[in-house]
């Protein structure tokens, strides 16, 4: 009895074993669509990264800064310039090549030849290129959201002012003044921000930014786009404070704080500290805003939409 009873669990398991490897063989003979990423600069910024990244989660083969020349069928996506693309890519292979252009202006472009798609962050912009008949769609290149992180250890007395741009604005001023911490590469040491990698001034700025309970942006650069500082600042759990700026209300509403004058910057700051409760909840709801619209989990949702319906109706 006890032998039959051991035979029977032996077939059990060879069973569910053969099962397992007929199911996975198959696996092995799918070949994996390329899709080809070049990079704004030699090296990859980390937004370019992280979509990379979950381009490869999606089962894509990532192929970066190819030096092969693309045949017709290939698919790339570029971060540079429509020069670049001439380099590498006949006229007559575009069929599923995108520009991204971060710009908030139109590039020039020869209508009387084959053109990139071209994505862009902004709505008015795609509406000027579908009028001229240029192939163009809305994305967003979205942060990497492995880069900065939600700790929740704070030092309630810790403001930070951050600025990617390193411009001496009112805002900044405003920071000097009034002992507020400085964030980004030239406030922290002209003598070493030109010789580190963005990776290590990322991973510099995330852990003050954790530290913070408050992070003071100046958005006055762009209306129409919401600044990395306010992402990477929501990513890592800070309040942000900062001028009015419809695109950042628009996604944010009321989980960012915005600022008329610096006298009232001034008392939102005192107001914030204190108010522990209003503060986390701003936090909490401006962190769930920007991982579930403004990462790179999102912008290649997007891709993979974009290029589903070209392949469809191209």
């Amino acid at each position: 009895m006890k032998i039959k009873l051991t035979h029977n669990i032996i077939s059990i398991v060879l069973l569910l074993i053969t099962a397992v490897v007929l199911c996975a063989l198959p696996l092995k003979y799918i070949k994996q669509e390329k899709i080809y990423i070049y990079t704004k600069t030699k090296i990859p910024s980390s937004q370019e990264r992280g979509f990379a990244l979950a381009l490869r989660k999606k089962g894509y083969k990532v192929i970066i800064n190819s030096e092969n020349k693309l045949s017709d069928d290939d698919v790339s996506i570029w971060f540079s310039n429509i020069e670049a693309i001439e380099r590498k890519i006949d006229r007559a292979s575009m069929k599923y090549c995108f520009l991204y252009v971060q710009d908030y202006f139109p590039i020039n472009l020869d209508l009387t030849k084959e053109n990139p798609i071209i994505l862009t962050p902004y709505q008015d912009i795609f509406e000027h290129y579908t009028r001229t008949n240029i192939r163009s769609a809305t994305f967003y290149l979205g942060e990497n959201e492995k880069v900065f992180s939600f700790s929740g250890n704070q030092d309630k007395n810790l403001v930070s002012y951050y600025e990617l741009r390193n411009k001496d604005t009112n805002l900044a001023k405003f920071a000097r003044s009034n002992g507020i911490n400085l964030l980004g590469a030239f406030w922290i040491n002209s003598d070493i921000s030109m010789n580190v990698t963005e990776e290590y001034l990322y991973d510099m700025y995330n852990k003050k930014l954790k530290e913070s309970v408050i992070t003071l942006v100046d958005n006055a650069q762009s209306n129409n786009l919401i600044p990395h500082e306010i992402i990477h600042a929501t990513l890592s759990g800070s309040l942000v404070i900062t001028p009015y700026n419809k695109a950042v209300y628009d996604m944010y509403k009321n989980n960012v704080i915005y600022y008329d004058t610096l006298e009232n910057a001034k008392k939102l700051i005192e107001e914030y500290k204190l108010n522990n409760q209003a503060r986390q909840k701003a936090v909490v709801n401006a962190y769930k805003i920007t991982t579930s619209k403004l990462t790179s989990i999102q912008s290649v949702e997007r891709f993979v939409e974009l290029l589903k319906w070209l392949k469809s109706n191209y």
